[in-house]
């Protein structure tokens, strides 16, 4: 017997062969997994980059007196973006591993 040297193209997964309906169903399914994880690393870049910001601001502003005026308002918002950071990190993390 001769191998076969044609070249086909099969569009199969691990289950077995794909029908052009399911490729079609998963490649939307994967379009909207990556929108959504966009969307989720731009909301902790934002809030990474805020943090940064608030950090140099208390560091280098002049007015200690306005800073501890308002330090209750400055803790919630550093957790809060805090806790958005690292979220994100645990999330991604867990869905690579989930993989």
């Amino acid at each position: 017997m001769s191998p076969d040297h044609s070249c086909k193209v099969n569009k199969t997964d691990f289950k077995g062969e794909m029908d052009d309906e399911a490729i079609r169903k998963q490649t939307a399914a994967d379009e909207l997994e990556t929108k959504r994880w966009k969307n989720r690393r731009r909301m902790a870049w934002v809030s990474l980059a805020f943090l940064i910001f608030v950090g140099f601001w208390v560091l280098f502003s002049p007015d200690i007196d306005r800073i501890a005026k308002i330090s209750d308002v400055l803790n919630a918002i550093i957790y809060s973006m805090t806790t958005v950071v690292g979220v994100y990190m645990g999330l991604a993390t867990w869905s690579q591993i989930g993989k």
